[in-house]
């Protein structure tokens, strides 16, 4: 998998990154396996401390509002 940077990573950075994004695909997957919409997102702050993460419940809950990103 291949990885885009708004700016230039260390390597420690870009391990710590990659591992994000592969538990959030990870999550996608659990989350379109159990019904729900193809969205996931999570937050973490600047130290790579994970904040929270949500799914898309769009489809499960037949309302536009739901989606990963507004809860």
């Amino acid at each position: 998998m291949n990885y885009t940077s708004n700016y230039d990573l260390s390597h420690d950075e870009l391990i710590k990154s990659q591992a994000i994004l592969r538990k959030i695909h990870d999550k996608t997957k659990q989350g379109i396996d159990n019904g729900k919409g193809p969205f996931y997102a999570e937050l973490y702050d600047e130290h790579f401390n994970f904040v929270l993460g949500a799914s898309n419940s769009v489809v499960e809950t037949q309302c536009a509002l739901n989606h990963a990103e507004m809860k």
